[in-house]
C-alpha cells in the first residue's frame, strides 16, 4: 500500500505519560512509568511476558521510532496551536451552563 510522506506501518499511541508503539511484526513497546515494557503480541496477546530485558535491540529500535514520531507530532502541533475562545457569547455560555461544564451566571 502506498502512502504519503511520513507514512509508516507502525501504530502509535500517547496517553498522559505513556507512549506506545506497535511494529508490523507485532512487537509492542510501552514507554512510561519508568519501566519499558515489550510484548510480542503474536505469541503473547495478553501481554503477560515483558521481553524488554532480553530484547534490548528491539526496545532501542522501537523507542527511537516512538521518539521520532512524537517529536514530529510536537513540531506539527506547535505550528498549528489550538486556542480556546477568549470570550464566550451568550449562547455559548448558556449551552455550557446547561451541560454542566461551567457555573451558570447569576
Amino acid at each position: 500500500m502506498a502512502g504519503g510522506p511520513g507514512r509508516t506501518d507502525m501504530v502509535y499511541s500517547e496517553y498522559v505519560e505513556s507512549r506506545t508503539v506497535i511494529d508490523p511484526t507485532g512487537l509492542k513497546l510501552i514507554i512510561g512509568d519508568g519501566v519499558d515494557k515489550l510484548y510480542d503480541l503474536k505469541v503473547d496477546p495478553g501481554e503477560k511476558n515483558n521481553l524488554a530485558s532480553t530484547r534490548t535491540a528491539d526496545v532501542t529500535r522501537l523507542r527511537a521510532a516512538a521518539d521520532a514520531r512524537f517529536a514530529l507530532g510536537k513540531k506539527v502541533g506547535a505550528a498549528y496551536p489550538l486556542e480556546a475562545p477568549k470570550v464566550l457569547d451568550d449562547a455559548q455560555t448558556q449551552l455550557l451552563c446547561e451541560l454542566g461544564y461551567i457555573e451558570c451566571p447569576k
